[in-house]
């Protein structure tokens, strides 16, 4: 069973590495900067006929065979199937041996990777070194499942058309998966029926909040705590933003003053999302004075 699960895998990865993956801008905007290559039939032939270039080629690898999501998102329903009703223990055991199976398929058929430029300019083959493959297998977390705990939250309360999406966050997840962020996390994916909005960007908002927080059974105090310090911070902005538009800004910067460092609009979508998960999960949004409540925050 575990052979063919890596066969699988290793052939979808493959059949996916062939079809001539669009690379992004800003991978596209890199090798340009890096290797000037014109079009993208004059870098692989400079790849392929100057034996000098075989660090280029090396380093390009590395560069542009880091798996996206829409990349695992594929390969979701095998490893989702693969899981089972393992335990942690089991799923990490079994994860670990899948990627070692699967890098080894991959190095000894030696797959040829196509790229397409976003600009028109063509597709590009390029072989796969051996770090470039094993690097590559590493990126997809194989072995990464999420908590059995949480894929059946999804399965049961999100939309049938996100849940390979949800599921492939949390494998990429930075945060460690304690049980008071599975908890909490858990209560997130059964609340999902009520969020009126995009649940992917909050997830990913959640998770990259789960990491900065402290790990506590009860993490609204820290969030209550983190959302008058972005208002704060915005308000100061603001009124910096104000002083530098009605102001000489010669004499500003001659009397030793800056413009604040703040990305105002990262620090808005931040509240925002804030305010979605806090109505989420507390049923409420989060005021000042919450501050000053004893106890737990629990929804109403």
């Amino acid at each position: 069973e575990e052979v063919e699960e890596a066969d699988q895998v290793a052939g979808l990865l493959r059949e996916i590495l062939s079809e001539g993956a669009e690379l992004s801008p800003s991978v596209a905007h890199c090798i340009d900067s890096l290797y000037a290559p014109g079009t993208a039939l004059e870098l692989e032939e400079r790849l392929a006929r100057e034996p000098a270039d075989m660090a280029d080629a090396e380093s390009l690898a590395e560069l542009v065979c880091f798996p996206d999501e829409t990349l695992q998102i594929r390969l979701e329903p095998l490893l989702r199937e693969a899981a089972g009703n393992e335990t942690d223990d089991m799923t990490l055991s079994r994860g670990q041996d899948l990627t070692q199976a699967v890098t080894r398929l991959l190095l000894n058929t030696r797959p040829q990777a196509v790229f397409q430029f976003p600009d028109g300019r063509g597709r590009f083959r390029l072989s796969l070194s051996d770090g470039a493959i094993a690097s590559f297998v590493v990126r997809l977390r194989l072995g990464q499942h999420p908590p059995p705990a949480l894929a059946a939250a999804i399965d049961e309360n999100a939309a049938p058309e996100d849940r390979d999406l949800l599921r492939v966050k949390l494998r990429n997840a930075r945060p460690a998966l304690t049980p008071n962020r599975i908890a909490f996390l858990r209560r997130f994916f059964e609340n999902l029926t009520f969020l009126m909005e995009p649940a992917a960007p909050l997830l990913d908002f959640t998770l990259t909040l789960l990491s900065d927080l402290p790990d506590a059974e009860d993490p609204a105090p820290a969030m209550a705590e983190r959302r008058v310090k972005w208002r704060l911070l915005l308000e100061q902005a603001d009124r910096a933003a104000a002083r530098w538009r009605d102001s000489n800004m010669e004499i500003l910067t001659m009397s030793g003053l800056r413009p604040p460092h703040v990305d105002v609009h990262r620090l808005e979508r931040d509240l925002r999302h804030l305010d979605s998960l806090t109505l989420l999960m507390f049923g409420r949004i989060f005021k000042d004075d919450d501050l000053a409540r004893p106890g737990p925050m629990n929804a109403p």
